[in-house]
């Protein structure tokens, strides 16, 4: 008989480049090339105190950028405001979050219009010696 899998056990891996897109209504998209990830199990959670709101549901996908040691992670969660795509080098899809954790893709457009098609953050350096 086997096993069911438990929380630390990834729902999936891959070894190999590819490359993370993280679609965000806020900051847009943001890519970032990987060696490798690992896609935990969803997981569930409920507050008895919020007895009124649904339950939260996320996965964390662990990768390892190309060219370094250092392990890092992406938390997913049902707030419809961002998702994870990721592919691979002949841009096959590996993985789409929504399979897992549900966006509400109307809710994701509403507020990606909201934010006017500009990122919540601007990368630009402004002097403080400077007057505008």
């Amino acid at each position: 008989m086997k096993k069911p899998a438990s929380a630390a056990e990834p729902q999936m891996k891959y070894t190999g480049t590819a490359t993370i897109i993280q679609h965000c209504a806020f900051m847009g998209e943001v890519k970032t090339v990987v060696r490798w990830f690992a896609v935990s199990q969803l997981s569930t959670r409920t507050d008895p105190l919020l007895y009124d709101r649904p339950p939260s549901y996320s996965v964390r996908i662990g990768f390892m950028r190309s060219r370094e040691r250092t392990k890092l992670s992406i938390e997913v969660r049902n707030d419809n405001t961002h998702y994870v795509s990721i592919e691979d080098e002949a841009g096959r899809q590996l993985y789409d979050s929504r399979k897992n954790v549900p966006c509400d893709m109307e809710k994701w457009q509403a507020a990606k219009e909201q934010m006017g098609g500009h990122c919540a953050f601007s990368s630009e350096h402004y002097s403080t010696t400077e007057t505008p």
